[in-house]
């Protein structure tokens, strides 16, 4: 989905490399979740039921602000 990549590829190309090893697994386990779940958690109007998944997309979202 466009809009996802619009918000990751850019975290990724900036950020990747800093976050910890745990977070970098975690990045990869959030580019296998569905572009629906993505869209909700991203817009907000939702959140992953795994807490990891979370932070790092509210991590995402604040480093991108």
């Amino acid at each position: 989905m466009l809009e996802l990549d619009l918000l990751l590829v850019p975290f990724f190309d900036q950020s990747f490399e800093a976050l910890s090893a745990e977070q970098q697994d975690t990045f990869v386990l959030l580019l296998a979740q569905e572009d629906p779940d993505l869209m909700l958690w991203f817009s907000r109007n939702g959140i992953s039921s795994d807490s990891d998944l979370q932070a790092l997309v509210e991590f995402i979202l604040d480093a991108l602000q």
